[in-house]
């Protein structure tokens, strides 16, 4: 894996930072992919390492459009069991909405962006 990284030009440092991950915690993910430790890595990073190692030609940017476009499915797959888990509680809808109409879409949306800037962003990380 570190030879096939080598070739891409592609630095642990900078693979850290597009999975989202410091870069000890991906070096001992590909310490554990080396010893196919699989269990032990995060989901994601596995199916990047994974994508790397089985493609025989393969470029810097194919490994990053790989990232980006498995972060846009895992949002869109996120935010589709949050709408599926919303839709199982009817009264929870129902308090959305008289919330909504009380103090208006614009307000709650700068609720909520006040929310995200001020939580840390691992409450906001589901993988």
């Amino acid at each position: 894996m570190r030879e096939k990284l080598k070739m891409l030009g592609l630095k642990l440092t900078e693979l850290s930072n597009y999975l989202g991950y410091s870069r000890p915690t991906l070096y001992k993910y590909l310490e554990d992919y080396e010893n196919k430790k699989y269990k032990q890595i995060n989901f994601r990073v596995r199916k990047v390492f994974d994508f790397i190692m089985k493609k025989k030609t393969l470029s810097k940017i194919e490994v990053i459009n790989f990232i980006l476009q498995l972060d846009t499915e895992v949002e869109k797959n996120n935010f589709d069991l949050f709408i599926e888990e919303l839709k199982k509680d009817e009264k929870l809808i129902q308090d959305i909405s008289t919330y909504i109409e009380e103090i208006g879409q614009t307000k709650l949306i700068k609720i909520i962006k006040i929310y995200i800037k001020e939580s840390s962003n691992n409450d906001w990380k589901i993988f």
